[in-house]
């Protein structure tokens, strides 16, 4: 025997003394919660507020007969095969039976009617409604479980990705930085602490002490510009090295986007530049030097 959970029955009859029938042969088993109505409209207000398992409507009620409350009750959502059993002491004729079953009924009680087999039939699609609540509940705890197991697999890839993004960088000979979406520094390679001596302390915004004082306020500036439009960053810089050294470097950072369009990270690579700045600077002495000697001639 399943679980016996409370279910909840409508029974409507425009008659007190045709509920107080229905209450006085049902009201005694505990598993139901007996809602009654007096009008078909009135069972049909009801109708939305509960998850009926059946639903027990006279046939003979005023301004909405049983009948035209069935068609109604068929129309709500969730109400499109729920029982509907007919309680009737007169239409016993085939036409109004058939007019019944077209509506969706799928028995009639007349009375005066049996206590033992109303009992029966009551009880048999109360046993329906739990099973099909056993069903829904089973085959919802199954998609959960299936939603967790995608969960942890798809963090197993995101965690092997990330062990395979962190190999990779610390095998490049560069600095590479990593960011969250919002700018602030998440990942930090090998290259990065061996050059600069800071590991933990540069995550989020201490990259910034690296810069070289008469940098940081400009890169700074430029980098969360480039953060709040979206676009690629790129700045010539002189890091601090960890034995006090500054050195000029190539700052660039690409924004990486999810599917849908939204930054989720921001890559970047830091790259020494001291050599060619040098070079660009003694061709700069040079061009004056040679420029100067012709004006004294």
């Amino acid at each position: 025997m399943l679980n016996r959970r409370t279910i909840d029955i409508l029974i409507a009859d425009d008659r007190e003394d045709g509920l107080i029938a229905l209450e006085a042969v049902l009201g005694d088993e505990k598993n139901y919660r007996l809602v009654k109505a007096r009008s078909g409209r009135e069972a049909l207000e009801l109708v939305p507020e509960y998850d009926f398992a059946m639903l027990l409507l006279d046939v003979q009620m005023p301004d909405m007969d049983g009948v035209q409350t069935a068609d109604a009750i068929r129309r709500v959502p969730g109400y499109e095969a729920v029982p509907i059993l007919f309680v009737t002491a007169i239409n016993k004729d085939e036409q109004h039976v058939y007019r019944g079953y077209e509506v969706g009924a799928v028995d009639y009680i007349f009375k005066p009617f049996d206590p033992i087999i109303l009992k029966s039939k009551v009880a048999f699609f109360a046993e329906l409604h739990r099973r099909k609540i056993m069903i829904m509940e089973q085959a919802q705890k199954l998609s959960e479980a299936e939603q967790r197991t995608r969960e942890l697999q798809i963090q197993k890839i995101e965690i092997e990705n990330q062990r395979r993004y962190h190999n990779l960088a610390d095998a490049i000979p560069h600095m590479v930085v990593k960011a969250n979406g919002d700018g602030e520094v998440d990942y930090l390679n090998q290259q990065w602490t061996a050059y600069t001596g800071l590991g933990l302390e540069a995550m989020g915004r201490g990259w910034f002490r690296a810069l070289h004082p008469d940098d940081r306020e400009r890169v700074v500036t430029e980098w969360r510009f480039a953060v709040a439009q979206g676009r690629a960053f790129e700045a010539e810089a002189r890091l601090r090295r960890h034995d006090g050294v500054h050195r000029w470097h190539l700052v660039k950072s690409e924004p990486e986007m999810n599917a849908a369009g939204k930054i989720v990270a921001w890559l970047s690579t830091c790259t020494d530049i001291e050599d060619r700045k040098r070079f660009e600077e003694e061709l700069v002495d040079a061009r004056q030097a040679a420029e100067a000697a012709n004006n004294a001639k």
